[in-house]
């Protein structure tokens, strides 16, 4: 898990999918399919709109979030070779 700001935070699962939350609701505003394989490790840039995920596929990937428009974008995938 972590926060974008003080109301969004995002998470990431098993099942490779990343997910927005606004802090007051039950449900996520978005998931999107980032990385085939279990999400490892999430994190963001503070106050920023740039994430990046880790997986066991071997790579970083940076994104671009847009809450206006509830997506996410790859805009890099760095080898972690």
């Amino acid at each position: 898990v972590c926060y974008l700001n003080n109301d969004h935070f995002l998470s990431g699962g098993e099942d490779g999918c990343v997910s927005l939350w606004n802090a007051g609701r039950k449900k996520p505003i978005f998931s999107t399919a980032s990385n085939l394989k279990w999400i490892t490790s999430i994190g963001s840039i503070k106050s920023s709109n740039i994430v990046f995920t880790g997986s066991n596929e071997g790579f970083i990937k940076l994104w671009k979030v847009s809450l206006k428009n509830k997506k996410m974008k790859e805009i890099n995938k760095i080898p972690m070779a």
